[in-house]
């Protein structure tokens, strides 16, 4: 439909939607988390990947595009807010609606289902060849095993840096080999996979619709995992680089077994 403007107050009237429809069955079903709920429906309007990207690009010098989709992610999160604290007054939910809490997961293994749906889904939105399916879901798998096992030994506030410094390189080798698709193809997902979308909106809900200390708290968090984001990026295409390029230089300097080998039969004799 070609309205003037309906594209950039799409977002809005869809959280404002889908908030209506939340907030009204919230009391019906009292075990729900509604903020939760309404992350899935709006997922892609949600600008993890423009908050991670422009941090990356403000720490590799790039200002102007690093500072406009800083700003672009913030407000969006602030047009998606709106939408949703607009619902909510108008179907009366307490502000204790708005305010996120834990919730019942369905276990250990639920999350490594949902990296074989990531990859089924990536597949068909974005028409990748059926040939990278294999190499997309390794990546992921690769992000999200080494954030698991970082969150376990460091710290989980630390686990997106290392879900980030390992993906990167798996990315970039890959895209190397003589099967192996673009870089973008198995990289993208992945970063998307652990960009903090989600608890941004989060954040930034609470902040506008409540008066809760949650809400600075959550919105810190993902501000300090966008920063880690982007870091583990960085190092890891760097030291990717370095171990592709560099160290095959240095290593026609260091002497090899067969070199010292050769120089030992070649050796003066006297």
């Amino acid at each position: 439909v070609r309205v003037p403007g309906l594209r950039a107050t799409a977002p809005v009237i869809a959280a404002f939607i889908v908030s209506l429809i939340v907030f009204g069955f919230a009391d019906e079903v009292e075990s729900v988390n509604p903020l939760r709920v309404l992350i899935p429906p709006l997922v892609t309007f949600l600008p993890g990947a423009a908050l991670t990207s422009g941090m990356r690009d403000l720490a590799t010098g790039q200002i102007v595009s690093g500072a406009s989709r800083l700003v672009q992610g913030v407000v969006a999160l602030l047009m998606l807010a709106v939408g949703i604290v607009s619902a909510a007054a108008l179907t009366g939910s307490p502000q204790i609606t708005l305010v996120d809490r834990p919730v019942e997961r369905l276990g250990a293994w639920a999350p490594w289902v949902g990296l074989a749906l990531i990859t089924f889904g990536t597949w068909l939105h974005r028409c990748a060849r059926r040939s990278s399916l294999p190499w997309i879901l390794i990546v992921l798998a690769v992000a999200y095993g080494t954030q698991s096992i970082a969150a376990v030994v460091f710290d989980a506030e630390l686990s997106a840096f290392f879900g980030a410094l390992a993906m990167t390189p798996a990315a970039l080798w890959i895209s190397r080999l003589r099967a192996g698709p673009p870089y973008l193809v198995t990289y993208l997902p992945a970063f998307w996979m652990l960009v903090p979308g989600a608890a941004g909106l989060i954040g930034v809900t609470e902040i506008v619709g409540t008066d809760s200390s949650l809400g600075p708290s959550d919105f810190v968090s993902m501000l300090s995992t966008v920063i880690e984001i982007s870091l583990g990026v960085l190092l890891g295409a760097t030291a990717f680089h370095a171990s592709a390029e560099e160290l095959p230089e240095l290593t026609r300097v260091l002497p090899t077994p067969r070199r010292i080998d050769r120089w030992w039969h070649r050796r003066p004799r006297g």
